[in-house]
């Protein structure tokens, strides 16, 4: 079994454990050409704004090349700089996800130094490159829908501390401005005694 020999040899989390970027403005795509699942991750980033930029690379979803595209892909995709790389196909037939059960595209995740984000494909089946992926979506609209969450979340951490931030400055400032009272009223004492 692929998946107990990952464990074994402690790659199953190695992908999981990758930092994800605040803003993942450079992301990665590998899914087929023409695809649905493309065009829906593409909508739906755009719908919401996303301020990033995709880099697409063409795919074999199924059949033979697909081993060969999508461990190309994933090797690619790092050496353009990706913040995050996300690997997604549409619907078909349970035989299809065999490949992404194959031990070529496991190592190439598992290796990986860029989170990968899966959505390849059907509700009830889980393979084993998305049971080793850093985040696994169940379609592509809502792999996009994570993206802009992260963004979101990101956005009101730095609203938070940037809150903080002003409370800090405004404390900072009032302490000062008493200190400084505090040296007049001294100064003022100290001529009114030197004067008499």
């Amino acid at each position: 079994n692929l998946l107990k020999e990952l464990r074994t040899k402690c790659l199953d989390r190695n992908n999981k454990a990758l930092p994800l970027s605040p803003f993942p403005f450079l992301v990665g795509l590998l899914s087929a050409e023409d695809s649905r699942a493309k065009s829906d991750f593409i909508d739906q980033l755009r719908v919401y704004g996303f301020p990033g930029q995709v880099i697409f690379l063409p795919c074999q979803m199924q059949g033979e090349n697909t081993l060969r595209d999508v461990v190309a892909g994933i090797t690619e995709l790092q050496k353009s700089g990706c913040d995050l790389i996300v690997l997604t196909r549409g619907g078909g037939s349970a035989a299809d996800l065999r490949w992404f059960d194959s031990p070529e595209i496991a190592y190439a995740i598992a290796q990986a130094k860029v989170p990968i984000l899966a959505a390849i494909g059907h509700h009830e089946d889980v393979c084993v490159a998305e049971e080793i992926c850093f985040q696994r979506e169940k379609t592509p609209t809502a792999a996009a829908d994570f993206i802009i969450s992260h963004f979101q979340k990101t956005r009101e951490r730095l609203d938070q501390l940037s809150l903080v931030l002003d409370k800090t400055l405004n404390d900072r400032v009032k302490l000062f401005d008493a200190y400084l009272l505090q040296l007049l009223e001294r100064m003022r004492a100290h001529y009114i005694t030197a004067a008499n």
